[in-house]
C-alpha cells in the first residue's frame, strides 16, 4: 500500500499533515488512484482563522490568520450585513421601498456570544436575540477592511 501526503486545516486553523492510504499498484496495472501529490488551494489555508476574539470595549471582531494576516472587523458592520435570510429579506425590502418607515429600535451591535460553525464559520449571537447570521471565514477574509486590502467596508459581506 501507498501513502500520499496532503495537508489541510485543523479546527484550531494549524496545517496538519494527513496520511491518505491509496492501494497499492502492481507495476504495469492500471490504476484510478492519483498519481500525483494531492495539493490544496492555497486559499484553504489563507481563509484559517488562528485566532478570534471579540473586543467589546472596541467594537471588533479581531482575527489572526493562519498567514499572518490580521483583520479587524467592525460589530455594527457585521450586524450591517448579516447574510441570514431575516436579514436579507429585510435589506431587500428597503431598498424596494427607501420611504418605509421602521418603528422601534434598529438592530443591537453587541455581541452576547459567538461559536464556531464546523470548521468554516462563525456564528455571532447579537444582544438582541439574534443569532441566524453564519459568517463564513473566505467571505470574511476577502471583505477585510484593512488597508492592506484596500481599506474600506464592502456594503456586503463578500463570497468567495
Amino acid at each position: 500500500m501507498t501513502q500520499v501526503m496532503a495537508r489541510q486545516a485543523s479546527n484550531d486553523g494549524n496545517c496538519v499533515g494527513a496520511l491518505l492510504a491509496a492501494p497499492a499498484v502492481q507495476p504495469g496495472a492500471a490504476s484510478s488512484a492519483p498519481t500525483h501529490p494531492i495539493t490544496l488551494d492555497a486559499s484553504v489555508v489563507t481563509h484559517r482563522p488562528q485566532k478570534l476574539a471579540v473586543d467589546r470595549a472596541a467594537g471588533l471582531l479581531r482575527i489572526h490568520w493562519v498567514d499572518g494576516h490580521e483583520s479587524d472587523f467592525r460589530l455594527a458592520w457585521l450586524r450591517a450585513v448579516c447574510p441570514c435570510a431575516t436579514c436579507a429579506e429585510a435589506k431587500r425590502t428597503a431598498d424596494a421601498d427607501p420611504l418605509r418607515l421602521v418603528v422601534g429600535p434598529g438592530p443591537s451591535a453587541a455581541v452576547t456570544g459567538a461559536e464556531l460553525v464546523g470548521n468554516y464559520a462563525l456564528r455571532i449571537i447579537w444582544a438582541d436575540g439574534h443569532d441566524g447570521g453564519i459568517y463564513g471565514f473566505s467571505g470574511l477574509r476577502a471583505s477585510c477592511p484593512c488597508a492592506e486590502c484596500g481599506g474600506i467596508e464592502p456594503d456586503h459581506l463578500r463570497v468567495e
